[in-house]
C-alpha cells in the first residue's frame, strides 16, 4: 500500500499480487483493494473489496472513511455498490 501512496503504482500491484497468494484473510484482501483502488485499477479493487467484505462484514465499517478507497467512492457505480453491500451484509 505504502508503493500505492508513493505513486509506484507497477511495485505496488506486485506486491498486493504476492500477498495475496500468500494470505487470504479478510483483512489481507481488504487492503489489497485499497492498493488497487490508489492504482486506479477499480474493477480489481471491486473484485476484493466483495470478497473481503462477504469474508469478514465487520469490515463494512471502514468503508465509508478508508482514504485508501477514495478513488474508488468518487465513482458513480460505488455509492450503489456500498449501499448493496449494507443491505446485504447487515
Amino acid at each position: 500500500m505504502l508503493r500505492a501512496r508513493l505513486g509506484q503504482l507497477d511495485l505496488a500491484r506486485q506486491d498486493a499480487e504476492q500477498a495475496l497468494q500468500t494470505n487470504r484473510r479478510p483483512l489481507i484482501v481488504y487492503q489489497a483493494a485499497g492498493t488497487f483502488a490508489l492504482c486506479g485499477d477499480f474493477p480489481r479493487a471491486l473484485e476484493l473489496l466483495k470478497e473481503a467484505l462477504r469474508r469478514d462484514p465487520q469490515l463494512l465499517k471502514l468503508v465509508p472513511t478508508d482514504p485508501d478507497l477514495a478513488p474508488l467512492r468518487k465513482r458513480p457505480d460505488f455509492a450503489t455498490f456500498l449501499r448493496s453491500a449494507q443491505l446485504i451484509l447487515q
